[in-house]
Formats: C-alpha cells, sequence, structure tokens
C-alpha cells in the first residue's frame, strides 16, 4: 500500500509539473498551434469542398450554404437507409441498398433550388426555438408534481410564481415574438393551475396502472396482502427482523399516501 501511494504521488506532482509547464509555453507556442490547426482546416476545405459542391449542387448554388446541403443530404441519407432496411429486398443486398440510399438523396438535393433549402433550414429553426423554448416550462411541470406530491397549495403555489415571472416578462419586454413566447407559456401555466386536480388525479392513475391495478383500492389490498406476507416472513426468519419492518413501513406510508390523495 505505501509503494501505491508513493506512485500515487509521483504521478500527481507529475501532472501539475506538465499543466504548470504548459502554462507557462503557451504564451510561445499557442499561436504556432493555432497557425496549424487553422491552416490544416483551410486545406481541407480547399480540398473537400469542390467535391461536395460538384455533387451536391451546381452553379446557382453559394458556397455559403455548401454546409447545409451537406447536413440535408446525411438527413435524407439517414432516412432513406434506415427505411430501405425495412424492405426485404433490399435489406437482404447491402450493396444495392447503399446506392439507392446515396443516389436519391444525391438526386435530390442537388436539385433543389436554393429557396427550397432556406425554407427548409427554416423550419428547423423554428423547431430550435420550440423546442429551447417549451424545455424549460417541462422541467418546471415535473419540478411542481414531485415537489407537491402531497400538497396541491405547494403545486398552486409554484405555478403562481411561475405565472408572476413571465407576466412581469411578457410586460416589460419589446420584442414581439418574445413577448408572444412569455404570454402564452404564461396562459399555458394559467390552465395548469386551473386543472391541476384533474392532472394530478391523472398522474395517480398512471402510477396504478403501472403497478397493475385497476384502481386505488384494488392496490391498497395489493399492499395489504403484501404486509403480511412480510410479516409472516419475519415471524418465520425468512428474513431480517429489521430488513422487514423497514419494508412494511414503506408500503404503510404508500397506502397512507393512496388513502390520502387517491
Amino acid at each position: 500500500m505505501a509503494g501505491k501511494s508513493k506512485f500515487r504521488l509521483i504521478g500527481f506532482v507529475l501532472a501539475v509539473g506538465i499543466i504548470f509547464a504548459s502554462q507557462l509555453s503557451s504564451a510561445y507556442y499557442l499561436p504556432p498551434v493555432r497557425e496549424v490547426i487553422d491552416s490544416t482546416i483551410q486545406a481541407f476545405i480547399d480540398v473537400f469542398e469542390p467535391v461536395i459542391s460538384v455533387l451536391l449542387g451546381g452553379a446557382q448554388w453559394s458556397s455559403s450554404l455548401l454546409f447545409e446541403r451537406l447536413l440535408v443530404f446525411m438527413i435524407v441519407l439517414s432516412i432513406v437507409y434506415v427505411t430501405l432496411g425495412k424492405i426485404p429486398m433490399f435489406a437482404e443486398n447491402a450493396f444495392v441498398r447503399w446506392v439507392v440510399s446515396l443516389v436519391i438523396p444525391l438526386l435530390s438535393i442537388r436539385f433543389m433550388e436554393p429557396g427550397w433549402l432556406l425554407a427548409i433550414i427554416i423550419q428547423y429553426k423554428v423547431l430550435s426555438i420550440a423546442l429551447t423554448s417549451i424545455l424549460p416550462f417541462i422541467i418546471y411541470f415535473f419540478f411542481i408534481h414531485n415537489l407537491g406530491r402531497d400538497s396541491g397549495v405547494v403545486r398552486k403555489v409554484g405555478w403562481i410564481l411561475f405565472m408572476i415571472v413571465y407576466l412581469g416578462l411578457w410586460a416589460s419586454i419589446e420584442d414581439e415574438l418574445q413577448s408572444a413566447v412569455y404570454f402564452w407559456t404564461f396562459v399555458a401555466s394559467l390552465a395548469l393551475l386551473i386543472f391541476d386536480g384533474t392532472i394530478h388525479h391523472y398522474f395517480i392513475k398512471q402510477q396504478l396502472s403501472r403497478a397493475g391495478v385497476a384502481n386505488k383500492w384494488q392496490h391498497i389490498a395489493q399492499l395489504r396482502g403484501e404486509i403480511d406476507e412480510t410479516q409472516r416472513a419475519i415471524t418465520a426468519g425468512h428474513i431480517p427482523e429489521a430488513i422487514g419492518k423497514s419494508i412494511i413501513r414503506k408500503k404503510q406510508k404508500h397506502i397512507e399516501w393512496l388513502l390520502k390523495h387517491g
């Protein structure tokens, strides 16, 4: 053990020394390294840009859309490849599957007008805006549901605070698009506040469904039967008493929760 500790100490000292030395020499070596990386990237672009441009487009394309064309090509290629894999004729012949998977996106992208590509890009912009806008709302929704599982007051207070924040953002923002996002988020949170009880009962039903029972009382009867079985196992010495009592307490708390909120 002492030998291992010594090796670890030596390794730690060497690592710290390397980091310290790299920091001291960064002022001297960073510019050349950056130049090498820039030149490598530029060489890669100079080699592959003409090839990709010839394959995916014609003279009507601007070089600024080359990367976008390549991304759309990859998306179409992936979708076509997966789809052909569901067809027995193509799934059994890998060569034909790859040929068709490459030809279809090449034809679609090569003869696609720039306006259509820009329309596709706009749709992905809308998708990214929608996803990033709704994600905080979804996270907060599940946070409130889990935090206020045993208290409707906690859930309602949480939604009221959320509404106040978004109402303030909506009232203070001048941009029309951002204002619309804040306003409709406020409306959605208001709807969740109004229908909090219905939503909470839906989650309870989902929990009962995952447990494999039809209703609350069936679930309670099932839990009480499991408590009796655990008690008999403790009496017979099949499981330690401490562990058995811990299991029983958890099931009893679950029953109390169902009686209160079910």
